[in-house]
């Protein structure tokens, strides 16, 4: 009936997939839809505990709604601020960020990366820029940000040492757990 809210949608999805397999079309089509999207100014992190419980649930048709996911978090770019200028975004990948604290982070870099076609600096002893494509989905560049982090030390002054241009402003994406 269309009743429900999208992010009740978000938090069920994988009870959908087990209990009222005959609705996965219409929860697709929900999902997907900017509009509903838009209308809910749910942010792409949203997503993650409905990637995460329908990776793991091995249900028929999961992998169809996970492409919905993927094409909804890129949609939901649309309700990230913008910021006006140059934007850096240094994404800590020291030891204390690894588990939620990086994919959390990587999926909040590669959103604001993709929405504010910012820069991206990966930082722990050190810090590096990283090129992205920005035409891959969000959750792919985040999948690839996160695999390319080293566990080591926090050291914040790196980001700035690195930076070989001005910037608007710098954000920083880390547990805070630094030197």
């Amino acid at each position: 009936s269309r009743k429900i809210g999208y992010f009740a949608l978000l938090r069920n999805l994988r009870n959908i997939l087990a209990d009222a397999p005959e609705l996965t079309d219409d929860a697709i089509s929900m999902l997907t839809h900017p509009r509903l999207i838009q209308k809910s100014l749910v942010m792409p992190f949203r997503f993650t505990t409905a990637l995460e419980a329908l990776q793991t649930s091995g249900l028929p048709n999961a992998g169809r709604v996970l492409a919905a996911l993927s094409e909804a978090v890129d949609i939901s770019l649309a309700n990230v601020p913008r910021f006006g200028g140059k934007t850096l975004v240094a994404l800590d990948g020291s030891g204390s960020m690894m588990g939620r604290p990086i994919k959390t982070g990587a999926l909040f870099a590669a959103t604001l990366a993709k929405a504010n076609d910012a820069d991206v600096m990966l930082f722990s002893d050190d810090a590096k820029y990283v090129s992205i494509n920005k035409r891959d989905s969000t959750l792919t560049v985040s999948a690839w940000l996160e695999s390319q982090c080293a566990s080591a030390g926090t050291n914040f002054h790196a980001i700035f040492q690195r930076a070989t241009r001005a910037y608007d402003r710098i954000i920083i994406l880390s547990d805070m757990q630094g030197w």
